[in-house]
């Protein structure tokens, strides 16, 4: 079976009217039920792992909350003992997308087995082993296939979800118990869900011996194919097939969670006749808090206030209606033109071919397509700072329209990773796009001990001339002595972060803060610190733990002070054997000495500051024949400037007329008082 998800974000949109790069996801839990997953595990520090599985659902629903608010979220429990006549289904959370009633009602089932209130086994009690009839699988996926294929053809009003999973967590190694019929009908059904690209990502919890085989046989078919291409995509996409400890479980959920970004799609030219089918997928995005909107309410409900601007008719005060047909005239209706800006004032109208035929440079096709042009060391040629928008991954696409892309991709990755180099690239990637120029490197050139990239390469688009801005140029190092620079580099070494920077370890603060004051309110969750209003260590310490960033700057920050000596010897400036290794005292002295050195301002800039031009000075005689003649506005603003501050004269602003106003209310005065002394 190849990948339901890359299908689904290809050809199958196509068949389903939707945006290939419109992504709806819906994932559904569905939890196989049994006595010893509600029994405390020693992995879980004594939780049960039906607990560590709704936490995970949780954990889920706020996540995705942040980075994809429109996703589906359901949860069925099948082998529940219940009294509904539903085949012992529990239909625990029915498949809608994210809202605050789901999360609570987690949090609340969460809280109350918590509390003692009602737990888990009272809520959720599975079937007893006592030959009471047991659900199938058939049965619960029978019930789901039925819930993804409602949403998608009678409901109407919202978006249908064209990515769907269903994440199958079970500690039962016997779906059909070697009952042959049940296996067929168990492979009927995964493959139906394969046409309709609904993938399963199974949970096998490892709890003492899981034997894989049956399901290996029913949800990875063997399919057999005459086309080497398939063959080659099944096992390229081949999935593995393994068990998951129980306190894994929210860590297999993290990564499996989210859809992967496919960003576009094209065709790459690597030489004249010879071409590739390419894939690009978004690396990173960056997540914003969305603002508090307006609403209306009307009953129960909220309904998002919305609002639109007209322009009216100056006269009759009726609104005037746009068309874009040149040959509409009518008084109340105005002709809409798409125009571009050309200077302050001056617009220049285009036609539908010019517009077109501008957006495009010396490209024949008028579909994507990337052209690499050459190839260059990485080592000597490439900058980092060369990167002026988000990077892309590209894979290749194997449901494109050129055969053997894997095979042929495969061979450039190791051509390129064995000669260290990189492609540069020359084209668009989507229809609206600028044709660019793009480095493509191999992502191993990036890999490290510490991190490592799957197989393919980064697009990078690079900037042109036009792009690049002016540094300033007027900033010079400073000289510092040698004993300065070793002393620095003795405390370089002593708070050495070993670790480098990985992103996936320091979620943003804000965003986090955002969401988690959200679903308390939401959740009804009390706290005994009033974080609004109150100040004081507690509070601190609770913002402190939602920022890790300032979490990993305050144990730098203890680690000197934890340093420090009992007997505080200032002063010191010079770093015997005692000190030598005291972090403290290093930067004490490094302190000591900077404070040494005079400030760089007062011994470059202001020391070179070019001196300033000769202001012309201004006589009265000049001042009262142009205050006759009403021509002050002649003399230059710094003049007048100069003139009111020998005068001190008051004035009112720091503009040139203000300078004048200043002035001739000045001379009005004088005016005046020499005609009382008269």
């Amino acid at each position: 079976m190849s990948d339901p998800q890359d299908r689904q974000n290809g050809k199958s949109n196509e068949l389903m009217g939707r945006n290939p790069y419109e992504i709806k996801e819906g994932i559904i839990f569905c939890i196989e039920l049994s006595w010893k997953m509600f029994d405390p595990d020693p992995l879980l520090d004594g939780n049960s792992q039906i607990r560590e599985i709704l936490e995970s659902l949780l954990d889920t629903m706020t996540n995705l909350v942040v980075t994809l608010p429109n996703t589906g979220i359901g949860c069925y429990f099948f082998n529940v003992d219940t009294e509904e006549e539903r085949k012992n289904i529990d239909i625990f959370l029915p498949l809608l997308d994210l809202n605050a009633d789901s999360v609570k009602l987690v949090n609340d089932v969460l809280e109350d087995d918590r509390i003692g209130r009602k737990s888990l086994v009272e809520r959720f009690p599975p079937v007893k082993d006592d030959g009471q009839k047991r659900t199938s699988l058939f049965d619960i996926l029978n019930e789901i296939q039925d819930v993804f294929f409602y949403n998608n053809s009678n409901n109407s009003k919202r978006k249908s979800y064209n990515i769907r999973k269903i994440f199958l967590f079970t500690d039962n190694d016997k779906p059909f118990h070697q009952n042959y019929r049940l296996k067929l009908t168990l492979r009927k059904i995964l493959s139906d869900f394969d046409d309709a690209f609904i993938s399963i990502v199974p949970f096998f919890i490892n709890n003492y011996e899981f034997d894989v085989s049956e399901y290996q046989q029913i949800l990875f078919q063997d399919v057999q194919s005459n086309n080497d291409e398939e063959r080659e995509c099944e096992n390229f996409d081949k999935p593995i097939v393994s068990t998951v400890s129980p306190n894994n479980i929210k860590s297999k959920v993290e990564r499996v969670k989210e859809v992967k970004r496919i960003a576009f799609n094209c065709p790459l030219e690597l030489a004249p006749e010879l071409k590739i089918s390419i894939k690009g997928y978004s690396i990173y995005t960056h997540e914003k808090v969305s603002p508090a909107v307006k609403v209306v309410n009307e009953g129960e409900s909220f309904n998002i206030v919305e609002s639109k601007q007209v322009i009216l008719d100056e006269r009759t005060s009726e609104e005037i209606s746009f068309k874009g047909e040149e040959n509409d005239h009518s008084s109340s209706k105005v002709l809409n033109k798409k125009v571009f800006q050309f200077g302050n004032d001056d617009y220049i109208p285009l036609s539908v071919e010019q517009l077109s035929r501008i957006k495009k440079i010396g490209e024949v096709s008028s579909e994507p397509m990337l052209r690499i042009i050459g190839f260059r060391s990485f080592a000597n040629h490439y900058m980092l700072h060369y990167n002026i928008r988000n990077s892309s991954f590209l894979v290749p696409d194997n449901n494109g329209n050129y055969t053997h892309s894997q095979r042929t991709f495969s061979c450039l990755f190791q051509s390129l990773n064995i000669s260290k180099k990189y492609a540069i690239v020359w084209g668009y990637n989507r229809v609206n796009s600028p044709a660019s120029l793009f480095s493509m490197i191999p992502s191993s050139l990036y890999s490290n001990q510490k991190i490592s990239f799957p197989d393919g390469f980064f697009l990078i688009r690079l900037p042109f001339k036009d792009d690049i801005r002016q540094l300033p140029n007027n900033l010079k190092p400073q000289p510092c002595s040698i004993e300065l620079t070793s002393l620095c580099e003795r405390i370089l070494k002593k708070l050495y972060i070993k670790d480098q920077y990985l992103s996936r370890d320091y979620p943003n603060p804000m965003i986090n803060w955002h969401f988690e004051r959200l679903r308390d309110e939401i959740c009804q969750i009390e706290s005994d610190l009033n974080l609004w209003t109150s100040e004081g260590e507690l509070r601190q310490e609770i913002l402190n733990e939602s920022d890790n960033t300032k979490k990993k700057i305050l144990n730098v920050r203890n680690y000197i002070l934890s340093s420090m000596p009992e007997n505080k010897q200032l002063g010191r400036q010079v770093i015997d054997e005692t000190t030598a290794n005291n972090i403290s005292e290093l930067i004490k002295t490094f302190n000591s000495m900077l404070n040494k050195l005079t400030n760089y301002e007062d011994q470059y800039i202001k020391k070179h500051k070019p001196e300033a031009n000769n202001v012309k000075q201004l006589t009265d005689k000049e001042i009262l024949v142009n205050y006759k003649n009403n021509s002050l506005n002649s003399f230059k603003a710094n003049e007048l400037k100069n003139y009111i501050k020998n005068k001190n004269i008051t004035c009112q602003g720091t503009k040139k007329q203000d300078y004048i106003d200043g002035i001739i209310a000045f001379l009005r005065t004088k005016d005046i008082n020499m005609r009382q002394e008269d």
